[in-house]
């Protein structure tokens, strides 16, 4: 193993590559000593790594905050505990300047003897966090149903738009409730192991477990770790199965390795024929049954052609909700969306916030 001094010498932090000294840094991780004797459970001596750590820091002008919520960040996880920091952040005094707020915190732990840090640059929280259509929710057995339901339920009058709008609004309700009971029970499990999983190794930094909680511990682990998979089982089949523009699953890493090589030899390939060229263009202007079709209303094809070459997972606009949402529940929603177009072709005016949902 390399030698504290060795690793901490190589983190060559104080000038970047272009010779400056003022430019924010930050540096984070598992340093693999302490720094103080009181960082170690039981207290001790100091030893040369220590030092070490302490030169670095002081030589690079680096901030060593305080840890929050917790004293230690490693443990050996047995019934009389070894515990230390072993973790932490270090960053500049530009730093400190450019994210005066700056919080280190201690997060709960799953499966390591580590526990996670994360340095919070904006601890503060200014209100709810807004409205995001989870696209995992299409794919709720029960789903589909519910939102023609729900769609079908609204009832208002006034521009096509505005009612466009409300109904969206009132969906964004009823999928806030629904969300909670199709989904809560999972989310609250895990919250509940996690928090579980939290207190047992409070109790361990003030004092150690006995052989019973230690157990209990043991146990937590396994149905988180349990859970854990489930979900890696889930985004990897999502992952590893894809259609490609032609509609053909890519099942295999072979066939998603051809499939991307041929994107991108598509994408950069100089385009066959000659290239365009202003000189010689025909300037004239277009004729009458062009500009005719041009002011002609939209059909419900053309809007559902736009609809379909757009990105599943693109919010449209504030309101949150993925373009996914119209293309899977097209059927629902196409009388009431080809009704807003036709109310802006009469009147050529789109109302403020149907705007803001498009």
């Amino acid at each position: 193993m390399a030698k504290v001094r060795d690793v901490l010498k190589s983190l060559d932090i104080k000038y970047t590559p272009g010779g400056r000294a003022d430019v924010p840094k930050c540096v984070g991780g598992d340093f693999n000593v302490i720094r103080r004797c009181s960082e170690n459970w039981g207290g001790g001596r100091l030893t040369p790594s220590m030092k070490d750590l302490d030169d670095f820091i002081r030589e690079n002008e680096l901030i060593d905050p305080p840890l929050r919520s917790a004293s230690f960040t490693w443990s050996n996880m047995q019934e009389h505990p070894v515990c230390k920091r072993l973790d932490r952040f270090l960053y500049s005094n530009e730093w400190e300047q450019l994210f005066p707020q700056s919080l280190q915190e201690v997060l709960p732990r799953w499966t390591s003897d580590h526990w996670p840090i994360v340095l919070e640059t904006n601890p503060f929280k200014w209100g709810p966090t807004p409205f995001r259509f989870e696209n995992m929710w299409l794919h709720h057995p029960s789903f589909k149903e519910c939102f023609g339901r729900w769609w079908r339920e609204f009832q208002g009058d006034g521009w096509e738009g505005h009612k466009f709008m409300r109904k969206l609004q009132f969906l964004k309700a009823k999928l806030k409730e629904w969300n909670k009971n199709a989904f809560g029970d999972l989310i609250e499990r895990k919250k509940c192991i996690l928090l579980d999983i939290a207190n047992f190794d409070s109790m361990e930094q003030e004092g150690g477990l006995s052989p019973e909680l230690l157990i209990q511990r043991a146990v937590r682990k396994g149905e988180l770790e349990e859970l854990i998979l489930r979900e890696e089982i889930h985004w990897r089949q999502k992952a590893r199965v894809l259609e490609n523009e032609r509609g053909l699953v890519l099942d295999n890493s072979d066939s998603i390795k051809e499939e991307i090589l041929r994107y991108f030899e598509k994408l950069y390939a100089s385009p066959s024929g000659e290239s365009w060229r202003v000189e010689g263009l025909d300037w004239s202007p277009i004729s009458r049954e062009s500009a005719s079709r041009l002011e002609s209303p939209f059909t419900e094809e053309e809007i559902y052609k736009a609809i379909f070459q757009m990105d599943r997972d693109r919010a449209p606009g504030p309101d949150g909700f993925t373009i996914a949402v119209f293309q899977d529940c097209w059927d629902v929603i196409k009388e009431d969306l080809v009704r807003v177009f036709d109310e802006f072709h009469r009147s050529g005016i789109i109302n403020q916030s149907t705007n803001a949902s498009s």
